[in-house]
């Protein structure tokens, strides 16, 4: 009877553990419900996608003031700005989430030039939570959680913005997304 009371109390305070101690962005879900951002419909990134939203910390902010602290922690950012392919123009990159008519979600990357014209969008669908960041370093990554390995390099290829996955297993698993979202980038 003892070590059945034991096993009880272990599988219950594990669960109880794993409750409390879950990363936020492992079951971030923002539902868009907007048509267009920054005069862009949705449309325009792709003919299926029926709503956007930009990701975002402070006014507007689709993240509470907690997460957005947690992501200023590892110095990611939701929007950055500057000439990354050092072309000397530069250009803003937007995390956003999008939603398709058959209510399935993608992470997106949106590129607008210092002007505000829509240049590029890479998008990726997402799979159980539509959380994305981006950090500018040596190299510009698109960062798919905190303090994980799921991330892609922001490469400048033949004139257009392009998603390095290497041999990280979000863009593995993800590689039929990837090809249509590089065949598909606006520019």
């Amino acid at each position: 009877m003892k070590n059945i009371l034991f096993l009880a109390i272990l599988v219950f305070s594990s669960e109880v553990f794993s409750e409390v101690t879950r990363s936020w962005w492992l079951d971030y879900r923002y539902e868009p419900t907007t048509k267009q951002v920054l005069g862009l419909a949705a449309k325009d990134i792709s003919k299926d996608f029926e709503y956007i939203a930009i990701l975002k910390c402070g006014e507007g902010a689709t993240f509470s003031t907690q997460q957005c602290s947690d992501i200023e922690e590892i110095s990611a950012k939701l929007t950055v700005t500057g000439d990354f392919n050092k072309n000397g123009v530069t250009e803003t990159f937007y995390s956003a989430v999008a939603k398709d008519s058959k209510n399935t979600y993608y992470k997106v990357i949106l590129v607008f030039d210092v002007n505000g014209i829509f240049k590029q969008a890479l998008y990726e669908k997402a799979f159980e939570n539509t959380f994305s960041v981006l950090i500018a370093k040596h190299d510009l990554i698109w960062g798919m959680c905190l303090y994980c390995g799921h991330l892609a390099f922001i490469k400048w290829i033949d004139d257009k913005w392009h998603l390095d996955w290497a041999d990280e297993d979000y863009g593995l698993l993800n590689k039929s997304s990837q090809q249509d979202a590089l065949t598909r980038a606006s520019a």
